[in-house]
């Protein structure tokens, strides 16, 4: 379980997930992965732990693309400093996409309709890259699923276009009052026994859906909710280095899971 304490060094495990496919011809296919964060209240944990990720991944050589929806305030754009008149075009306008180059090496889209955010692609033709959705999650009721969601946005290749990648989900909770097993459910289906990981803040035990293995985050990092840039700490290092260690020991056998 990742303890946001002692993180392990990104460059020293980088080579599990990042360094593993470089492969004349196959870069594309061979070094691609999909991290879900998925918010179960709809808060503003979505943006910030997206975009905190997003960055160090950004940092350790990583072509990044974060791809984020929902109605949820603030988008990812208000950690990259963008103007309000910007990271709030979605909010005032529904047809709109913040499309953000962040650095060289990530690029940032939020909209409120997952069919808006479209691959711009990043530029780099070599080394990893990481394909980052983060979404609201109300459950199945009422929804297609998350098949049906990730089938909706056209930057995961449209319908399937995503079956085959090595995933990771990561629920995040404001305070852990809702339930992940539903998202659990689709996504061990689709993506058969891929990682999982549940965020809530405090550090005291709580109850998790069978198969996510809950991880409590400090309190006191929800101070940082409110700055304008994305969030560089410990645990988050901690937490991305835990991400692609458990992606680099999948990604053998992952690339076949869910593809037929």
């Amino acid at each position: 379980m990742h303890r946001g304490h002692r993180p392990r060094n990104l460059r020293d495990i980088s080579h599990l997930y990042i360094s593993s496919s470089r492969l004349p011809g196959e870069e594309k296919a061979g070094s691609t992965a999909l991290v879900l964060i998925a918010s179960l209240e709809s808060g503003p944990l979505r943006a910030w732990l997206s975009a905190g990720l997003a960055a160090t991944f950004g940092s350790q050589n990583a072509a990044v693309t974060l791809l984020e929806t929902g109605p949820g305030l603030p988008c990812a754009g208000y950690y990259f400093a963008l103007e309000p008149d910007r990271y709030l075009h979605p909010v005032i306008d529904g047809g709109a996409v913040v499309d953000l180059e962040a650095s060289r090496r990530i690029r940032v889209l939020c909209a409120r309709d997952p069919a808006l955010l479209r691959h711009p692609g990043t530029g780099h033709t070599t080394g990893p890259r990481l394909l980052l959705f983060a979404f609201d999650w109300p459950g199945s009721a009422g929804t297609a699923g998350l098949r049906g969601l990730l089938d909706s946005v056209p930057a995961l290749a449209g319908s399937g276009g995503w079956e085959g990648l090595p995933a990771f989900l990561l629920t995040v909770s404001d305070c852990h009052r809702g339930a992940a097993e539903g998202i659990l459910r689709d996504f061990e289906e689709l993506f058969p026994g891929g990682p999982a990981l549940a965020l809530f803040p405090g550090r005291e035990n709580a109850e998790a859906a069978q198969g996510i293995e809950p991880c409590p985050f400090p309190v006191e990092m929800l101070e940082g909710l409110g700055r304008r840039k994305p969030p560089a700490s410990a645990f988050i290092s901690g937490l991305a280095g835990e991400v692609l260690q458990r992606l680099g020991s999948r990604k053998g056998g992952a690339a076949t899971d869910g593809s037929g």
